[in-house]
């Protein structure tokens, strides 16, 4: 049986357009290889690390599970809910492949935030404005059912932010996470 905080996952698709065009896979930060140092740093905190990607060999020996998107050119959401049909664990930690910056302290305040609520949220996340920022934020496993019904509703592809807004949440004042460093 697996920890309820156990699952961490790293999405990496998209096409790399704030990058002008460079391989975000194979991006170095800090003189080391990103998703090396963003496996090594997780893996302090999480036994079960995934990666949502198209291309599993740019992960191979770096300790993640590889799995592909649930649903093709969908964004974020489709590799939410990958991760989330893939987790072993109740919640998934969610961050993108490049973003180097990861906090344990931020990582207890959400799980104390969930522990504490005793409302069933599916997700706890950093409160940005009138919306949240759907990164280094935890969903719960059951938000993938909701995923689904919002794909086969049709139309548009749906967001994090339209099927998290539609269920009970937790947002938390938290520090700006672009400056927390691993």
């Amino acid at each position: 049986r697996w920890a309820p905080f156990a699952t961490a996952c790293v999405l990496a698709g998209g096409r790399g357009i704030r990058m002008r065009g460079q391989d975000k896979l194979l991006l170095s930060f800090s003189g080391e290889r990103l998703l090396s140092r963003m496996a090594r740093h997780l893996s302090t905190r999480f036994t079960d690390l995934v990666a949502v990607s198209s291309r599993p060999e740019v992960f191979s020996g770096l300790g993640y599970r590889v799995v592909p998107d649930s649903y093709t050119d969908a964004g974020p959401i489709a590799g939410l809910h990958a991760a989330l049909v893939a987790a072993r664990s109740e919640w998934v930690y969610l961050l993108a492949c490049d973003m180097p910056f990861f906090s344990a302290a931020w990582v207890d305040s959400l799980e104390s935030a969930i522990a504490s609520s005793g409302s069933g949220p599916v997700a706890a996340a950093a409160r940005a404005g009138r919306h949240f920022e759907p990164f280094h934020a935890m969903y719960h496993r059951s938000l993938a059912n909701s995923i689904e019904n919002a794909f086969a509703a049709g139309g548009k592809a749906p967001s994090i932010q339209s099927v998290v807004r539609m269920q009970p949440a937790l947002l938390l004042e938290a520090p700006d996470l672009s400056l927390i460093h691993i």
